[in-house]
């Protein structure tokens, strides 16, 4: 069974990877077209054009464009597809910073202050007992103050003269460079977290103008009330946000959309803060209905989670009402450079369970020069030795299951009314640290779901913007769209729309079946409401009878999904566990025998019965069959154990990540980290030439041993006193100049930045926008040295709190040793690649299992000298044709990920950060209370091996 195929037997290519390729450096049209082929080598389908911090090609510039147009051609001539970013850095919108040259196109927001009257604020209220009476200061007392701002770093996406002047910066921009070729040569545009400003209080005029037009209302009465519970405070909010929401549709999206749509190309991308009621409350009060307005709608899932299931959820029911095939991930930003291929794998079919089925890969970045090797790693580019080696097989396996899953819709009959509209009422944007205010809404429903999701019950959200679009009712069924529900449940909710509760009364009256998870709501559109008709007249234990299968499991953390196509079920299993493993038992369904797994790896196929032991992090993909299962097979398991003999390995490494600095070539400051170093350089402004000493201890004189230097402007290096002559300095060799004892290590540079760069880390309030296209003029980084040596640490290594932790300082060049047990303790605390090791292993000589606990990310496997493959998405193979009963050779090729190499090494935090973004590596030893509490200062190191 292929699982790439369409209907005609070609690769369908829809379903392909799309990564962010970050440009964020000085483009060279050779490099991209040469990194493209790389991609296209790899399997990947196409890629986002993605303008980031530390680009120095001009944005939007000529330039600019001829890289754009360079690389789409490649990418047609590939069959591949080149999409544009519509913004550098991200929120979208504000065209580069371009549209902030104007004042009046900034964001606006609002704040309040408490006290006497203020004739400078936008409006004032007297507080009367429970009443807010917009006043002009005539009565003696307390006032809540209003106060109107202006943001320094957003654009008001709710204007539409600043959408449109937005659009003819940049779509306009792209379909003018490239003509009639435009629409050929890109595939569409990627619009990055648009919102309205989410730093405070939102507003924006065109608010002011909704009230007056639609509602026929005075905002300036009201407006107070966002702030404080008096009496009315429920209708205002209730329109407020609702017309919040009103213009992120229609004047956002759906433009934006609408232009792509006349211009023959596509629009994917994600919104912001989609695992939340108070994150999309902070953002656009309500991220359903935005899905409407995108070819391909997407979500974004950061770091290594894969619990929350509300933002795929959210995405799968739109797209399965509005008949949308490619649902886009953006993931693995922050996962850090320790994550492993495994849990990738885990992390992304917890999103394809749930209506995934496009991978956008965050991120492969054009330059890992300097800082840019910090921003949200893991990086998916030649420099991640797993991605270096193995890239295509991990590609090749998603492509293949996105293509599968997307080929089987899932079986719907249940219906989840969404709770958005009830946010309203309660949502402070002040108490941020308590969940805004509504963290019971955000509990009841995270409840709700994971008791769907225990019992196996799939579900879709109606959405009360949509259903009052798509909503319609026919006797016992409710429908939205192409989607109709046997089943509504309410969960935890205070008020609907009118419209909404027009359609559930005539569903109720129609004999539909409701479930109500507590009690009814008592509000509709902010009024109060008595739903006398609403009782819940369906039991638990009824929904579940609407299940296509039953799974019963002990252990781990199931999650179900049962899909369908023609009349063949599919059924999609995985244990989200990260430790546990599941035992699944599954009844099989009527004229069934077996159930058929197919293996989307290998593309083999098995016969099973009911049971299933799903290890951790494993899927599997059922199809029930009408053979009889295999006869099930015992397999003795076998676990290496050290010491292994090293029998060859890439050059080890040790990093150097503190240095002092001099201005002069002679006084040098005390020894810090690099980005303490860097953050006093910018407090200083200074600008001028500037010595960076590092140091060293060896114990041996390596044969082999050099360093890259990434900085740019770095004019001459010496080594122990003696400048590096006619040397390549980007590779510089050290052979013939490394002592026994302390040895130094000196760049001279020449150091300098712009006031933009300033004007962005020490203006005020300035936000993420600004910061996500900074570029930095000069830079500082760790130096690391790479050969032939050992890398020991004469205090010893010290486990720390967190599990797999180690901790040391004070390194020295040593011999390597033949033998391991630990490769962080026994010479290779630093080291990532790829190291082949050798050891022997006892078993019976009839069915084997081999098992690799740890951290490691891939594993070539020979056993007494027959390779039985490779180790990726799973740390288990099976290698019974290689064995003999008694001692067995085990050859293992290890491939090790950069944690050690670039850190973090100095967080202090709890456990191994499950988020990393740049902040994460520049805690430094600054006695600054927020960097002290957070950093380390000696280095932490995780255990790769088994």
């Amino acid at each position: 069974m292929s699982l790439s195929k369409n209907e005609s037997g070609e690769d369908s290519k829809d379903f392909y990877s799309l990564p962010f390729w970050s440009w964020n450096d000085r483009l060279e049209e050779k490099e991209l077209i040469k990194q493209i082929n790389w991609m296209h080598k790899n399997d990947i389908g196409g890629f986002f054009m993605h303008a980031r911090s530390g680009l120095v090609t001009e944005y939007l510039s000529d330039e600019w464009m001829s890289c754009i147009k360079t690389c789409a051609e490649e990418a047609r001539r590939l069959g591949m597809s080149a999409w544009a970013y519509d913004e550098n850095g991200w929120p979208s919108g504000f065209a580069g910073g371009k549209l902030l040259e104007d004042p009046e196109n900034h964001d606006r927001y609002l704040t309040c202050a408490s006290g006497s009257f203020d004739p400078s604020a936008m409006v004032s209220y007297y507080i009367d007992g429970d009443d807010l009476i917009r006043s002009e200061g005539g009565q003696q007392g307390e006032y809540l103050n209003i106060y109107e701002h202006y943001s320094t770093s957003t654009a008001d996406i709710l204007n539409p003269d600043v959408v449109e002047k937005f659009i003819n910066m940049t779509h306009e921009r792209y379909k003018s460079c490239l003509g009639d070729a435009f629409s050929s040569l890109i595939k569409g545009f990627f619009t990055d977290e648009p919102q309205y400003y989410r730093w405070d209080v939102p507003y924006t005029p065109s608010i002011s103008a909704y009230f007056k037009d639609v509602l026929k209302k005075d905002i300036l009465d009201g407006i107070g009330l966002l702030f404080v519970k008096k009496n009315g405070y429920r209708q205002f909010r209730y329109d407020y946000w609702k017309g919040m929401q009103s213009l992120m549709l229609g004047v956002f999206a759906k433009k934006v959309y609408q232009w792509c749509e006349n211009n023959g190309v596509r629009l994917t991308g994600h919104y912001i803060e989609e695992e939340s009621l108070g994150g999309q409350m902070m953002c656009c009060a309500g991220v359903m209905p935005l899905y409407e307005y995108e070819h391909i709608p997407g979500i974004d899932r950061l770091g290594r989670y894969s619990e929350n299931s509300l933002s795929s959820r959210q995405i799968l029911s739109v797209t399965a009402q509005l008949g949308k095939k490619q649902v886009l991930c953006e993931m693995y930003a922050g996962c850090g450079w320790d994550v492993t291929p495994r849990e990738l794998k885990r992390i992304t079919e917890s999103l394809y369970i749930n209506g995934v089925n496009v991978i956008c890969q965050h991120l492969l970045p054009y330059s890992e020069r300097g800082n840019r090797i910090h921003d949200y790693p893991a990086h998916f580019s030649a420099i991640n030795p797993w991605v270096r080696n193995y890239y295509d097989k991990f590609n090749r396996y998603f492509n293949r299951i996105g293509a599968l899953l997307a080929d089987y819709p899932e079986q719907v009959r249940v219906a989840v009314l969404h709770p958005m509209r009830s946010a309203y009422f309660d949502y402070d944007r002040s108490l941020e640290d308590e969940d805004f205010g509504i963290a019971y809404l955000d509990d009841a429903l995270a409840g709700t779901l994971a008791k769907l999701e225990k019992d196996g019950i799939n579900f879709h959200f109606l959405d009360e913007t949509l259903l009052a679009k798509y909503g319609s009712v026919s006797g016992g069924v409710i429908s939205c769209g192409r989607c109709s529900y046997d089943v509504l449940i309410i969960p935890y909710c205070i008020t609907m729309d009118e419209n909404t509760e027009r359609l559930l009364h005539e569903y109720v009256n129609g004999g539909g079946k409701v479930y109500l998870c507590a009690g009814k709501p008592l509000y509709i559109e902010g009024r109060e409401y008595a739903y006398d008709y609403l009782e819940s007249n369906i039991t638990w234990d009824d929904i579940l009878t609407l299940r296509p299968a039953a799974f019963e499991f002990s252990g781990g953390k199931l999650c179900v999904s049962c899909r369908r196509k023609g009349e063949t079920n599919l059924y999609m299993l995985l244990n989200r566990s990260e430790s546990e493993s599941c035992e699944v038992k599954a009844v099989l369904p009527k004229g069934a025998r077996s159930y058929r797994r197919i293996f989307p790896e290998s593309g083999k196929e098995a016969y099973i019965g009911e049971k299933i032991l799903l290890a951790a992090g494993e899927s599997a993909f059922l199809i029930p069959d009408e053979a009889p299962p295999d006869t099930p097979e015992q397999y003795e398991t076998v676990i290496p154990s050290d010491p292994f003999e090293v029998i060859c390995r890439d050059d080890n490494a040790l990093t150097l990540d503190r240095l002092s600095y001099s201005f002069d070539g002679k006084a040098y400051s005390d020894e810090c980290t690099v980005p303490l170093a860097f953050k006093k350089l910018l407090e200083l402004r200074y600008s001028g030439t500037l010595w960076l000493k590092y140091t060293f201890s060896a114990e041996i004189i390596p044969s082999k041993i050099y360093f890259r230097i990434n900085l740019k402007r770095v004019g001459k290096v010496y080594v122990n006193g003696t400048e590096l002559k006619g040397e390549e300095l980007a590779l510089a060799s050290l052979e013939g100049r490394v002592k026994i004892g302390l040895n130094e290590i000196v760049l001279k540079t020449e150091y300098s930045q712009s006031e933009n760069v300033y004007d962005v880390l020490f203006g005020e309030n300035v936000t993420e926008g600004l910061k996500n296209c900074l570029l930095y003029d000069s830079e500082l980084e760790p130096l690391i040295l790479y050969g032939d040596f050992g890398v020991t640490a004469p205090e010893g290594f010290k486990e720390g709190s967190r599990g797999g932790i180690f901790i040391a300082d004070k390194f020295v060049l040593s011999e390597n040793k033949k033998t391991v047990s630990s490769l962080v303790k026994d010479g290779f605390p630093f080291f990532a690649g790829q190291i082949t090791l050798k050891t022997v292993f006892s078993c019976g000589g009839g069915n084997t299992m081999l098992h690799l606990p740890g951290r490691w990310h891939a594993a070539e496997v020979k056993v007494n000298g027959t390779d039985c493959g490779y180790m990726l998405l799973s740390d288990t193979m099976d290698i019974s044709g290689a064995v003999i009963a008694g001692e067995n050779e085990l050859e293992l090729k290890i491939t090790v990920g950069n944690r050690n190499l670039y850190g973090p090494h100095h967080s202090a935090l709890n456990e191994e950060p499950f988020m990393q973004g740049p902040d994460i590596f520049e805690f430094n030893d600054s006695d600054e209370e927020k960097n002290r509490e957070n950093y380390l200062d000696a280095m932490t190191f995780v255990e790769p091996l088994f």
